[in-house]
């Protein structure tokens, strides 16, 4: 049965009796930091002052070291480092530096799943994932709520593991709304199928391809970026607020009635049957290997990707549309 944890679940006294740090100083780095030292946790933070982000980490006040100094001076460390860079960082700055049941935190599990990085068997490794957009976490926090995550542990060396990992959750705020408790694959492998299949690929195409049948049937191209991309603000705004199902019953029974019928004529077996064989890559490591041979021969296959779609009609037209309303146009 899934467990969702809450507050009365953590203990924050263990996170609070331990140094944390968090290596890297991005926005989501940042937002974690910030967190944790307003919930009584010592931090220091692991980056070259001379950076742009570490002078802004000692300008919040941090203690700024460089990674090797900042994860000997802690039992509990956060992997907050970009991906591709990741596994030549932690092989190179960050594990020659580990003791003995010190704990590992990880943001997102792809490296870690994949066995692209492989922590010491002597060490707990463990997997925080806030689900929400990066300021969120911050913004959550400072009034009083927070957002959900998700939580996972992959070793346990100390029999403490699970412990240290709610207790980091709850110093972040995640427990204030709930986090559930997984594994780092269920976790990794469903984030990359819903950037891939739904969220990302999958939204991103069929908004291109509404898109485009509207214009090619000689419907004005802002009308169509209107109609199947500047809605999808407030729709995703029922949908996080009622689920799927109110969604479909605030509207009017108009648009209830033509997401029936139309929905199964565009979402039809064969998109499930192509969703089951990108999870598929997923799972058996396809799509990972695939990923990082890219990464390794300078992300050619990706920046290929990206200049074909960044230059779709769609993109021209949206940003005309933003400048006339910044504040209400996605």
């Amino acid at each position: 049965m899934t467990q969702i944890l809450f507050a009365d679940d953590a203990d924050l006294g263990i996170i609070q009796s331990r140094r944390v740090a968090v290596l890297g100083y991005g926005a989501l780095a940042a937002a974690h930091a910030l967190n944790l030292r307003d919930s009584g946790v010592k931090v220091i933070i692991g980056l070259s002052s001379t950076t742009r982000a570490g002078a802004k980490a000692q300008e919040q006040g941090f203690e700024v070291q460089p990674l090797a100094a900042a994860v000997a001076a802690a039992s509990v460390v956060l992997v907050a480092l970009p991906l591709s860079r990741q596994v030549h960082i932690y092989d190179s700055e960050v594990a020659p530096h580990l003791a003995p049941h010190d704990t590992v935190i990880f943001t997102e599990g792809f490296n870690v799943r994949y066995g692209y990085l492989r922590p010491a068997v002597g060490l707990d490794v463990g997997l925080v994932c806030p689900q929400g957009r990066v300021h969120e976490l911050r913004d959550e926090f400072v009034a009083g709520q927070g957002i959900p995550g998700l939580i996972a542990v992959q070793q346990d060396a100390s029999g403490m593991a699970w412990e240290v990992v709610k207790s980091y959750a709850a110093a972040i705020g995640l427990t204030r709304a709930g986090v559930v408790a997984t594994t780092f694959a269920q976790a990794t492998e469903a984030a990359l199928f819903s950037e891939q299949a739904v969220l990302g690929g999958g939204l991103n195409r069929l908004i291109q391809s509404g898109f485009e049948t509207l214009v090619e049937a000689g419907y004005q191209p802002e009308v169509a970026y209107f109609e199947v991309c500047y809605q999808l603000e407030q729709q995703a705004r029922r949908l996080g607020e009622a689920g799927v199902w109110g969604r479909r019953t605030a509207a009017s029974d108009l648009a209830e009635y033509g997401g029936y019928t139309g929905g199964t004529r565009v979402i039809t077996p064969e998109v499930k049957t192509q969703m089951k064989a990108v999870l598929a890559a997923i799972q058996s490591g396809e799509f990972a290997a695939r990923f990082m041979a890219d990464q390794n021969a300078g992300a050619v296959e990706l920046k290929t990707l990206r200049a074909a779609n960044e230059n779709h009609v769609l993109e021209s037209v949206g940003t005309r549309l933003r400048q006339l309303a910044p504040k209400t146009v996605p």
